[in-house]
């Protein structure tokens, strides 16, 4: 079926803007179940997927935080901020956040994305650095006239969900490995590994024990009548 737009969900570092998991929904608008994914694929371990694009290879260190820093498999979250979209102010996402992840929920103030700007600039960096560079972009806005939208209108291109989500991952782990000026000059990875492993910064460890609460984070329990 065709979609019309993909929505992207991704969790970040703040400390080191770091991509630690994202989520991707084809539909017309995301839903709780989308947001709590990016969660759980921010805490277990990220697996490589096998790009179907041979121009498209993983840096060596992986590209992502639990595959360049095997010690912080299953590591999770002291707050998590959020803004106040439907999805994320539902009570079954709250409820999860505080029993299954344990960490606090901290919700901005409303129609200030200022607040949020970290992830604001990775959304333009990933714009600028790879979305807005293929065929089937729809650019930023219904207004945005790029010659090369009006091309995609000329031509119909369509772009397959499975390149999307190959193009994505990609992109996600050249951004973890390139340096940010904030970062003075630092990769996020770099930044991450040597607050580890230097500082002694550990992050916590979801416990063996529990680690079945986090794979059942997009579940719906339904009670019977």
């Amino acid at each position: 079926m065709p979609a019309t737009r993909a929505w992207v969900i991704v969790i970040i570092d703040v400390a080191t803007r770091a991509i630690i998991g994202y989520s991707i929904s084809p539909y017309e608008n995301y839903n709780q179940q989308d947001v709590l994914m990016a969660i759980h694929n921010a805490i277990v371990p990220h697996e490589k997927i096998e790009f179907t694009c041979k121009a498209f290879n993983y840096p060596e260190n992986g590209g992502y935080p639990s595959l360049a820093i095997p010690e912080i498999e299953w590591a999770t979250f002291d707050m998590i901020m959020l803004d106040n979209a439907k999805s994320h102010l539902a009570k079954n996402t709250v409820d999860k956040l505080l029993n299954s992840v344990k960490c606090t929920v901290n919700f901005g103030s409303v129609a200030t994305p200022e607040t949020r700007g970290i992830v604001e600039r990775f959304f333009k960096t990933l714009e600028i650095n790879g979305l807005h560079r293929i065929p089937a972009t729809t650019g930023s806005n219904s207004k945005d006239n790029k010659e090369i939208i009006l091309k995609r209108k000329v031509l119909n291109i369509v772009l397959h969900i499975k390149i999307f989500v190959n193009f994505l991952e990609y992109l996600i782990a050249e951004y973890n490995n390139s340096a940010h000026t904030f970062l003075e000059n630092q990769t996020p990875l770099q930044i991450m590994e040597r607050r580890i492993k230097q500082a002694g910064m550990m992050p916590y460890i979801i416990p063996y024990e529990e680690r079945n609460n986090i794979e059942k984070l997009t579940y719906l329990w339904k009670k019977e009548l």
